[in-house]
């Protein structure tokens, strides 16, 4: 086989695992109001590890190209709102996959923590601040604070 022949083949070897890719596109709305959501959060998950991910434009818009064919988890993710997840996405070779999704304002049940605290009185008896003196300043405000109780 000749070297030019050679190449060839191996250069569409290379070339068609390119082509056999396909995207998840799609536009991400707040469910309540109807806005885009800007900046959001769109993470593609196989087998449960992360694959890749994007984030929304201004129009709530988003694509990820160049996912080989196969089956995805989707996470859709914002500040303030539920996260969404989408499971079993099929991807198929030179194919959009489209996913608009609405999502929820608030934190679920499980999201929320109660924070507490006590407030804790001050025993005004005790001086509450240390400072550093030297000895003969400390004397002198012993003499001053035994003359001031006779």
């Amino acid at each position: 086989m000749s070297e030019a022949a050679t190449v060839f083949l191996l250069g569409l070897f290379a070339v068609v695992p390119l082509f056999s890719q396909g995207t998840i596109e799609g536009v991400m709305h707040d469910a309540e109001s109807g806005e885009p959501i800007i900046f959001g959060t769109v993470a593609i998950y196989k087998a449960g590890v992360l694959y890749t991910g994007s984030e929304t434009d201004f129009d709530g818009l988003y694509a990820i190209n160049e996912l080989p064919e196969g089956i995805y988890e989707v996470l859709f993710t914002y500040t303030g709102h539920r996260d969404l997840r989408i499971l079993k996405v099929k991807v198929k070779n030179k194919k959009s996959t489209r996913l608009d999704v609405n999502i929820t304002s608030g934190l679920g049940e499980k999201d929320k923590q109660i924070v507490s605290f006590k407030k804790r009185r001050i025993n005004r008896k005790r001086p509450c601040c240390i400072y550093a003196a030297n000895k003969p300043k400390l004397q002198k405000n012993q003499q001053l604070r035994s003359t001031k109780k006779n």
